[in-house]
């Protein structure tokens, strides 16, 4: 691969290793990242957003290619060049989250409208693959009408939300976890355009089903809620966010794409009990927090 980057931007690279299906380069004293793309990459939004982006210095660039492309195609796989700032690759904390990034432009889109037609298309799917495959998935029965019943909740308080104005798009994540890192963070072809509240609600929602212990992480989210301007439309939107189960529905898409065996029925459903514990003492506090500080109509897990 080394001659191939080489070759498509004229680098002379000093040091090449590769990791987690991407090249850590050195070459004319800065560092890079080679990397797949597994998503669906646009170039024209990169460009689009490629202004803002600029104004923070923690942002990653993309090198275009000596064709002038941000995109370079190996073996018929799509590939970027990442040019790194000074940032360490260490794992994000909530205080990392920025919820101000704004996009330039009028870009403007009912954020709330569509997270409601996306949560019930995912609903609609997975009542349909319970329905067509019910002995595949009959060990997880019970998780599945715990969290599509959640998700179905979530909705309805999403639904109940309105403010036509209150939709400015930000810099966001598809999905920021606890266990991301800086690197994830700050590389662009991982960033969407959403609302200021899907990557806090996203890594909130990580930590409560990752954790025995919530009490701590509670009382760093208050301090970060009083030193961030969140609206109460906001708030409220984050709040329907951290309730919709999207780990759970990842997790049973996993096992339908890699097809596990039925013999996994009662490990998993073992580990949901674990998450589904974890999940419910977590909202217990977060619902305590949120009716305290925000006075919301919270929804019992």
């Amino acid at each position: 691969m080394k001659k191939y980057i080489e070759y498509y931007y004229s680098l002379h690279i000093n040091q090449i290793s590769f990791d987690s299906s991407r090249y850590y380069i050195l070459a004319n004293n800065e560092k890079y990242i080679f990397k797949k793309l597994n998503l669906v990459f646009v170039g024209d939004n990169y460009n689009r957003i490629k202004s803002t982006l600029s104004k923070y210095n923690c942002f990653f660039d993309i090198v275009n290619n000596k064709y002038g492309n941000l995109i370079t195609t190996i073996s018929d796989e799509q590939y970027v060049l990442l040019r790194l700032t000074n940032i360490p690759n260490e794992t994000i904390s909530l205080y990392d989250i920025k919820n101000d990034i704004y996009i330039d432009g009028n870009l403007v889109s009912n954020f709330r409208e569509e997270w409601i037609k996306k949560w019930e298309q995912k609903i609609d799917y997975f009542e349909e693959l319970l329905a067509n495959k019910k002995e595949f998935y009959n060990e997880l029965y019970p998780a599945f009408q715990y969290y599509i019943g959640i998700g179905e909740e979530s909705i309805a308080y999403l639904k109940s939300i309105n403010d036509k104005d209150a939709d400015i798009p930000v810099v966001q994540h598809h999905r920021l976890k606890v266990s991301s890192n800086l690197y994830y963070y700050y590389d662009p072809t991982n960033i969407i355009i959403d609302h200021c509240s899907r990557d806090i609600a996203e890594y909130i929602k990580s930590v409560v089903i990752n954790s025995d212990d919530i009490e701590e992480f509670i009382m760093i989210l208050d301090e970060y809620l009083n030193s961030h301007v969140f609206s109460n439309y906001d708030i409220k939107m984050m709040y329907a966010r951290i309730l919709f189960p999207t780990f759970f529905f990842d997790y049973v898409e996993e096992i339908e794409i890699s097809s596990k065996k039925r013999s996994k029925g009662k490990e998993l459903v073992h580990t949901f009990e674990n998450i589904a514990l974890c999940y419910e003492n977590g909202i217990r506090y977060l619902n305590k927090l949120f009716k305290e500080k925000y006075s919301i109509p919270v929804i019992t897990a």
